[in-house]
């Protein structure tokens, strides 16, 4: 996320109880995980996956190391069962749905629907990419 976060500060909706939470816990990795709350389950998943790393103390970690596991955390968990909108295929019209689920409009729609098309590509000649 380009933005600070500050526009976080106080979303309780979020978990941002604690002065500097907005900027702390802004949107990080490749579908942005944001909010002290959802970065405390991200933890307790990467925990019970016997994964040590602590994104609640280090953020930053969702940005770099855990981008793409971020990613797919939030598909699987976060999305509100986006995973049956996804599976209607790569249509521009699909993608331009789902872009409106992950980012609540449409920006980056060009990139995205090409991202997206390799993406499912990559999946569906290895459904184990699929997380």
């Amino acid at each position: 996320e380009f933005a600070s976060g500050a526009a976080y500060e106080g979303r309780k909706d979020l978990g941002n109880t604690e002065p500097g939470d907005g900027k702390k816990f802004k949107g990080r990795g490749y579908i942005q995980i944001t909010g002290r709350a959802n970065y405390t389950k991200y933890n307790q998943h990467l925990l019970s996956k016997g994964i040590k790393d602590d994104v609640v103390t280090n953020p930053g970690l969702v940005a770099t190391k855990f981008a793409a596991d971020s990613a797919c955390y939030w598909w699987k968990f976060l999305s509100r069962n986006i995973t049956s909108l996804a599976l209607a295929g790569t249509s521009d019209a699909n993608v331009k749905k789902v872009s409106k689920r992950v980012n609540g409009g449409y920006n980056g729609l060009a990139d995205r629907i090409g991202r997206f098309k390799g993406y499912w590509g990559e999946i569906s000649k290895d459904s184990s990419k699929y997380a």
